[in-house]
């Protein structure tokens, strides 16, 4: 099969900065009030993230070891052919960067399909971080 795409790298293929005010959100909100409006306007959140995306999962569970934890939204990019992973609003932490590279090592490990490419993280906070 011949690819018609042309290749772009993550960072080209991902909008960033997300626009969310049709959210309509308050000038403050929590982590929770974020999620919800995204899953009640799903479709322009969905256009507004650049195209190709696909939801996967909202509070998709993981255990490691013996605790358990949540990915808050999960999507797919059909041309970057790699599982997206949606953190929290906010100030971006170093207990937020712990948080993600733990999400995306279960994800690459657990969660990745075969010819994949290894999952991204993107964070409400507009920084990303790779594995």
């Amino acid at each position: 099969m011949i690819d018609t795409f042309p290749r772009k790298r993550s960072e080209e293929e991902i909008k960033d900065p997300y626009v969310l005010e049709f959210l309509g959100l308050k000038d403050e909100y929590s982590e929770t009030d974020v999620e919800e409006a995204l899953i009640r306007h799903l479709e322009t959140f969905l256009l507004e993230l650049g195209g190709d995306f696909t939801f996967v999962g909202r509070q998709r569970r993981l255990r490691v070891g013996d605790a358990w934890y949540r990915v808050d939204l999960l999507f797919f990019h059909r041309r970057l052919r790699r599982l997206v992973i949606d953190l929290k609003p906010g100030k971006f932490t170093h207990a937020d960067a712990g948080q993600m590279h733990l999400y995306l090592n279960y994800a690459r490990e657990h969660w990745t399909m075969p010819g994949e490419n290894p999952p991204w993280a993107s964070s409400y906070a507009r920084r990303r971080m790779r594995p």
